[in-house]
C-alpha cells in the first residue's frame, strides 16, 4: 500500500556488504470513471426498446442485464434491448482502459394499460368507429361515435386536439374524409382509423351553378369526359359546340334573344344578363347536373335527361323565358361551388373521393363520383407525412410527382398501374429538410390533376 513516488531499494548480506541502489517509481492510481448518465425509454405492449446512454469520453459504454456480473449485451451509447413484455431494467457502465465504472441503472418501461397493446413504440390499437351519415339538408351533420372502449382514452379528429369523448360523440362533422386517433393514460397514441361522410343516395339534389359549370369546364370539355358520357348518346354535348346547333335554333330566333349567332355553349353559360340569357345559363347548368347522374328535382312533367332537353328548347323556342318552368330550371342549377365541391369531386386541389363503406347506399353514390379522376390528401395542412387516395373511372399507368412552389421536384411518388375504380394509397414521409408546402401532379389516360398540400410546423 505504497503511495506514488519513487522507491530506491539496496540489499546488504550477512558481512555487511550493501548492494548498489535500484529504484522504482509507483504511479498514482488511475482513477475509477464516473457511472454513465442513462437515457430511458418506454414503448406499449410487448417489443424491443432503444435505450441510451451518455459521459464516458474516450471509453467503451456496455450494457449488461445484471448490476453486477453477467456478460456484455451489447457495447455504445445507443442499445436496443431484446424483445420483453414486462417492464424491465438493465445496466450500462463506462471502462476506460482496465478499469470500470459502477453501473447505472436504465429501466425500459413496458405500458400494459388495457387501451394499450403492441404495434410498435407509443402505438395503441386504432378505435372503432361507427358514422352517422350527414343528413341530407346540411352539409355539417355527420357524426362519428366510437364503438370501442373509450375508458382513460382522449381523441384527436383529423389531428385537432385530444379531448376527452363527448356524450353523442363528434357532431358537426363536413362531408369528406375524417380519421381519429385515441391517447392512453401513458401517452401512448394510435394508428388513425379513417372514414368518409358522404351525401345519402336518397337526397333531392339541386344542383350546381352555372358559375361552377363555368369555372370547371375540365368536367365537360371531352366528349369523353364523365358528363358527358353520362347524357343520352344523341344529346351528349361539350363546352365547344355551337348553342344554336345544338338547341336547333333558327338565326331569327338567336338575334331575338340578343344571343351571338355562334355563341358556344360554354359561351351560353358565361354570358352575363337577363331573360333569356338568364334561362340559357341555367338551361345548360341544368343539363349539366342532371347529365352528371345527380338525383335532381325535375321541373313539373319532365322526368329525364331527354324530356328536359325538348322543354328547354320548347321554351327558346317561344322565347318565353320566365315564369314557372324557368324558375324550376334554376333551382336545378342554384346551387354553388361549396356545396358542388363536397359533393361532387372535381378535378381541382381538395376533391373528395369515396372509399368503400360496405354500405350499397354509399359505394355506389349517386353522380359523377365514381367516374372521375379524383385525388384527396390527408391531412392537408401536414407536418411529416401525408396520405394521398386516388381513385380513377379508368385504368391505365399513372405518374404522381411532388414540386416545391418554385418548381422544383421533390420526388416522383408513383410510377406505375392505376385500376378502375379502385383506390390508390400513396404516403409520402417527408424528409426534415424537404417539409414545407407541395404541390402534387397525377398524370393518367391524359388527365392531369394537380393540387397543393400546405405544411405546417
Amino acid at each position: 500500500n505504497l503511495a506514488a513516488g519513487q522507491y530506491c531499494i539496496t540489499a546488504t548480506n550477512a558481512a555487511g556488504c550493501v548492494s548498489a541502489q535500484t529504484c522504482v517509481m509507483i504511479n498514482a492510481a488511475p482513477a475509477i470513471p464516473g457511472a454513465p448518465t442513462g437515457v430511458p425509454n418506454t414503448r406499449c405492449g410487448s417489443g424491443t426498446v432503444i435505450l441510451g446512454a451518455t459521459g464516458c469520453s474516450g471509453g467503451t459504454l456496455n450494457w449488461y442485464s445484471a448490476q453486477s456480473g453477467g456478460t456484455i449485451l451489447g457495447s455504445g451509447s445507443s442499445f436496443t434491448t431484446p424483445t420483453i413484455n414486462q417492464t424491465t431494467t438493465f445496466y450500462v457502465s463506462c471502462t476506460i482502459g482496465q478499469c470500470v465504472s459502477a453501473r447505472t441503472a436504465v429501466v425500459a418501461t413496458v405500458n400494459l394499460d388495457p387501451g394499450c397493446s403492441g404495434g410498435g413504440p407509443n402505438i395503441c390499437p386504432a378505435p372503432m368507429l361507427g358514422v352517422t351519415q350527414p343528413t341530407c339538408g346540411g352539409l355539417n351533420t355527420g357524426t362519428i361515435t366510437i364503438t370501442s372502449s373509450t375508458s382513460g382514452l382522449m381523441f384527436s379528429v383529423d389531428n385537432g386536439a385530444f379531448v376527452t369523448y363527448p356524450a353523442g360523440g363528434f357532431s358537426g362533422l363536413s362531408l369528406g374524409n375524417h380519421c381519429v386517433r385515441s391517447r392512453n393514460v401513458a401517452g401512448c397514441i394510435s394508428v388513425p382509423a379513417c372514414v368518409t361522410l358522404v351525401s345519402p343516395s336518397s337526397c333531392v339534389f339541386e344542383g350546381c351553378s352555372p358559375g361552377f359549370w363555368k369555372n370547371h369546364e375540365e368536367l365537360w370539355d371531352n366528349i369523353n369526359d364523365a358528363v358527358p358520357q353520362n347524357m343520352p348518346a344523341s344529346l351528349r354535348f361539350t363546352t365547344s359546340p355551337s348553342f344554336r346547333v345544338y338547341f336547333n335554333l333558327s338565326e331569327a330566333r338567336m338575334q331575338e334573344m340578343g344571343f351571338p349567332v355562334n355563341i358556344s355553349m360554354h359561351g351560353a353559360i358565361s354570358q352575363g344578363g337577363g331573360q333569356c340569357k338568364s334561362f340559357a345559363r341555367h338551361a345548360v347548368a341544368a343539363l349539366l347536373t342532371t347529365g352528371s347522374g345527380l338525383n335532381v328535382d325535375y321541373p313539373d312533367g319532365v322526368s329525364n335527361f331527354t324530356q328536359l332537353y325538348t322543354a328547354i328548347r320548347n321554351t327558346l323556342l317561344s322565347g318565353t323565358c320566365s315564369g314557372t318552368f324557368a324558375e324550376q330550371v334554376a333551382k336545378i342549377s342554384d346551387d354553388d361551388h361549396g356545396r358542388c365541391g363536397q359533393v361532387i369531386p372535381v378535378l381541382q386541389p381538395g376533391g373528395i373521393s369515396q372509399p368503400t363503406t360496405g354500405n350499397p347506399a354509399y359505394d355506389r353514390p349517386v353522380g359523377i363520383v365514381n367516374t372521375l379522376v379524383t385525388v384527396n390528401s390527408f391531412p392537408n395542412p401536414y407536418t411529416d407525412r401525408v396520405t394521398f387516395t386516388i381513385r380513377s373511372s379508368v385504368s391505365g399507368m399513372a405518374s404522381f410527382e411532388l414540386f416545391g412552389l418554385l418548381g422544383e421536384k421533390v420526388s416522383q411518388l408513383y410510377t406505375g398501374p392505376i385500376d378502375a375504380k379502385s383506390v390508390k394509397t400513396l404516403i409520402y414521409n417527408a424528409p426534415t429538410a424537404q417539409r414545407k408546402t407541395l404541390v402534387y401532379r397525377l398524370t393518367l389516360g391524359g388527365k392531369i390533376v394537380t393540387g397543393k398540400v400546405l405544411y405546417i410546423n
